[in-house]
C-alpha cells in the first residue's frame, strides 16, 4: 500500500488563508486574537504568493485611496469626541481594508470567486451551529438579542 503525500501548493496555500481568513472572521468574529492572525498570516500568505503577479495601475489607485482613508481616519483623532472608540473604529477600517485587499489580490479567476463564496456558505453554517449550541432555548424568539451569547451584543440579533 502507497500512500500518497501531500503537497501543499502555492494555491493551495492561498485557499486554505481566504478560507481561514473568511471563517474567522464570519464564524468566530467574538474571538478578536484569532481573527488577527488570521488576517495576518492570510495577507503574509497571499503576498508572498502574488509576488510574481502583476499590478495593474487601477489596483495601484486602490492602494493608495486606501491609505490615504486610513490616515484621515487616524487624522480624526484630533477633533473626535470620544477618542477611545475612534481607536478601536480606525483599527476595525484598517482591518476591513486589508480584507477587501486581500480577496483582490487572490481572486484572480471565476473559480476563486466560487470558492469565497463557498467560504462564506461554510462560515454560516458553523457560525449557525455555534448558535445552536451556545444559545440557550429560552433565549430563541424572546426579542432578545442572540448575538450578545457569543460575545458581541450587535451581532446575530
Amino acid at each position: 500500500m502507497v500512500i500518497n503525500k501531500i503537497k501543499i501548493g502555492r494555491i493551495d496555500q492561498s485557499n486554505i488563508a481566504i478560507a481561514a481568513l473568511i471563517i474567522s472572521t464570519l464564524a468566530f468574529h467574538d474571538q478578536t486574537k484569532l481573527m488577527v492572525i488570521t488576517q495576518l498570516l492570510t495577507f503574509i500568505v497571499i503576498v508572498v504568493n502574488c509576488g510574481k503577479c502583476t499590478v495593474t495601475r487601477y489596483f495601484k489607485k486602490y492602494v493608495i485611496w486606501e491609505i490615504f482613508f486610513v490616515f484621515f481616519c487616524a487624522l480624526s483623532y484630533f477633533w473626535a469626541i470620544n477618542t477611545t472608540t475612534l481607536v478601536s473604529y480606525v483599527i476595525s477600517i484598517f482591518q476591513i481594508i486589508m480584507f477587501g485587499t486581500t480577496l483582490i489580490l487572490y481572486t484572480k479567476s471565476e473559480k476563486q470567486i466560487t470558492n469565497i463564496t463557498n467560504y462564506i456558505i461554510t462560515s454560516c453554517v458553523i457560525l449557525i451551529f455555534r448558535l445552536i449550541v451556545t444559545v440557550p432555548v429560552s433565549a430563541w424568539g424572546s426579542g432578545t438579542r442572540i448575538g450578545q451569547y457569543l460575545g458581541s451584543g450587535q451581532s446575530g440579533g
